[in-house]
């Protein structure tokens, strides 16, 4: 973001920020615990949990109109991923 900031997008086709928590040398159970739980949830219930994330990522209010687009677009962008990663599992096993 620095650069993007620095320098502007002009050049910059893609940008993906990724969010992660620290990485320690003994794992936190209660933070595992947490990250195994929120997986299960995007799991079990895509379109709820996809909906909460992309609303929580926000600091200031966004229009209906446009979170609408980003829920759909994370939605079709993750089904292209799944439908690649089983593509790439299934060439692996030959």
């Amino acid at each position: 973001m620095t650069y993007v900031d620095q320098f502007g997008s002009k050049d910059v086709r893609p940008l993906v920020l990724v969010d992660s928590a620290p990485l320690r040398d003994k794992p936190d159970p209660e933070l595992v615990f947490g990250m195994l739980a929120w997986t299960r949830q995007a799991e079990t219930d895509r379109q709820k949990f996809t909906d909460a994330f992309v609303r929580g990522r926000y600091k200031k209010p966004q229009s209906e109109a446009y979170l609408q687009s980003v829920i759909k677009d994370l939605a079709r962008d993750t089904l292209q991923l799944r439908i690649r990663s089983d593509r790439l599992t299934r060439l692996s096993a030959y």
